[in-house]
């Protein structure tokens, strides 16, 4: 009887695990199109129902980017139009053309992750424009925190306050958010470490538009880390059911095997003595040894195979103990970097609150000029082959290859030096000011 490798069972289970799952998205990335300059993740694995486990595609896993033609060049089956396409629709892409190359049978299985989108680019009355690296979530705000702030003219005195003030803005939400997603991965951490099917939502997360959001995210890798574990113990316990079977059936065996050997002994002892009496002839008594040597060897061969397959089921419960116990060392290792995180993002928060009060009372305390109206944000953004303006606020999601262009209303002529400064997103009371853009 053959008996698989449970390492062969393990190792299949965890890249069957590892090709389901993909990175977590914003949720706008479930239909994103790709692009050209976005870098994907590309893995294919194929069921080889022969060796009864799953083959890796090696020469097809890796990063790949979007070339300027729109497709992405893969090795053995050449280049495979991307552009315009969502990840799930370039996986299966990738799965057809592999299928038909290789004369496959059934159609490997494809995943695809977008792991560097293609960049945004600032313009405007900022500090830094150009070209960034996008990242998920990102707002407008945060995006002209990137490049530098708001742009002022050094003859501004409220300078400090238009720059500074947004920097430490941008770096607050990021704080914020960062500590919000901090907050929802401690509480699934914590529901798995309990055993429990459900996250309760922390309290800081319940008055949070995005709470529920963060929630579900979480609440998603929690099921899929669960049905992986899952998958991999009931590997273990299949192995472990085999190996009680075949030491069921060696037992049986032997049963028969030593019966027979009592029996091929006795008969010997027989012809021995009628040997020895010159009533019966020797050959038939060296037939009978013979026999007897081939029961006791199996006798033997029986007892081995049953030790063998007793270790073999006590290195599958080891298994299976070892694989729960790192998964709870696992846990309680994010949870310690978790809380860290939580404090350093609650310490980032607060001396960016410190940062902006600052920047405002210095500001106020400069300024002699008065700002006319709050800057205006418009939002480029390029859609299967058309281009379109999106008027955008401060809270507005930009998406990879946006231009968000920055206007600011330059100061009125005249404007008096103790005049009150606006916050952002406050109605200015003159119309038509005129703007500075680089």
């Amino acid at each position: 009887m053959q008996n698989p490798s449970i390492l062969k069972r393990l190792a299949a289970v965890a890249l069957l695990a590892a090709s389901c799952l993909g990175a977590a998205l914003p949720a706008w990335a479930e239909d994103y199109r790709l692009g050209a300059q976005d870098k994907v993740r590309i893995k294919v694995v194929d069921w080889q129902a022969g060796e009864k486990q799953l083959y890796e595609w090696i020469e097809l896993t890796g990063d790949y980017s979007v070339g300027a033609d729109g497709a992405i060049s893969l090795p053995l089956i050449g280049n495979v139009p991307a552009r315009g396409k969502t990840p799930g629709e370039l996986a299966t892409a990738i799965s057809d053309l592999v299928k038909t190359r290789a004369n496959l049978l059934i159609q490997p299985s494809t995943s695809v992750e977008v792991v560097q989108f293609r960049p945004i680019y600032v313009l405007g009355d900022v500090d830094k424009p150009g070209e960034y690296s996008y990242r998920p979530d990102l707002s407008v705000l945060q995006a002209v925190s990137i490049a530098g702030g708001f742009f002022r003219p050094p003859d501004v005195a409220n300078m400090r306050l238009g720059r500074d003030t947004i920097n430490a803005q941008g770096d607050l939400d990021n704080a914020n958010l960062d500590l919000r997603r901090m907050l929802a991965r401690k509480a699934r951490l914590e529901a798995e470490q309990a055993g429990a099917t459900t996250i309760a939502v922390p309290d800081a997360l319940k008055g949070s538009p995005d709470g529920p959001a963060l929630i579900a995210a979480e609440q998603t890798i929690m099921a899929a880390r669960r049905d992986q574990l899952k998958a991999q113990l009931t590997a273990i316990a299949g192995l472990k059911d085999l190996y009680t079977k075949e030491i069921a059936s060696l037992d049986e065996k032997k049963t028969a095997e030593d019966q027979q050997l009592d029996n091929a002994m006795r008969e010997l002892k027989s012809i021995s003595g009628l040997v020895n009496q010159g009533l019966a002839l020797s050959s038939r008594q060296f037939a009978l040894q013979s026999s007897v040597s081939d029961a006791q060897a199996a006798v033997v061969d029986n007892a081995t195979q049953r030790i063998r397959a007793q270790q073999e089921m006590s290195k599958a419960e080891r298994e299976g103990i070892d694989l729960q116990q790192s998964r709870k060392t696992e846990i309680e290792g994010s949870l310690r970097d978790t809380a860290a995180a939580i404090e350093q993002d609650a310490a980032k928060i607060a001396t960016a609150r410190g940062l902006i009060q600052e920047a405002i009372a210095t500001g106020r305390s400069d300024a002699t000029q008065q700002i006319s109206a709050p800057p205006t944000y418009t939002i480029v953004r390029a859609a299967d082959g058309h281009t379109s303006r999106l008027q955008a606020d401060e809270g507005t999601a930009v998406q990879p290859g946006d231009v968000v262009r920055v206007t600011i209303p330059m100061p009125l002529p005249g404007a008096s030096s103790g005049a009150a400064i606006p916050q952002a997103g406050q109605p200015a009371d003159t119309q038509g000011a005129p703007s500075q853009t680089q």
